[in-house]
């Protein structure tokens, strides 16, 4: 039995540019390393620049909640939204009640050492 061949791309620099049908992603100095896991013969291939269409551009014409601002999400409260903005607070919310844990747990003295 054959394992299958996998590819990974990677690029040194890359940004994205808006154009008339959506966004485009251009990606300079690109390398494709393709091969079989755990073998040796890896074909390497070498770019100088690519573009492509962004999936990102194609969420935005679609008004999916992932790319609506925040003060959309709270002006238009649906489920989805609520889901959303949860989801983009989930750290800096988490972060505070952490640290607000942490204050009584520093306070109190440690067992004594015998």
């Amino acid at each position: 039995m054959h394992a299958a061949r996998v590819g990974v791309s990677m690029s040194r620099s890359g940004h994205t540019e808006l154009a008339a049908n959506g966004a485009v992603l251009v990606l300079g100095e690109r390398r494709r390393y393709e091969g079989v896991p755990g073998e040796a013969d890896f074909r390497i291939t070498e770019f100088a620049a690519t573009r492509r269409a962004s999936s990102q551009g194609e969420r935005r014409a679609a008004g999916d909640a992932e790319s609506l601002s925040t003060w959309a999400l709270v002006s238009a409260p649906t489920n989805r939204h609520s889901a959303s903005l949860v989801w983009r607070h989930r750290h800096p919310v988490s972060s505070l009640v952490l640290r607000l844990l942490a204050i009584p747990i520093v306070r109190t003295r440690a067992p004594a050492a015998r």
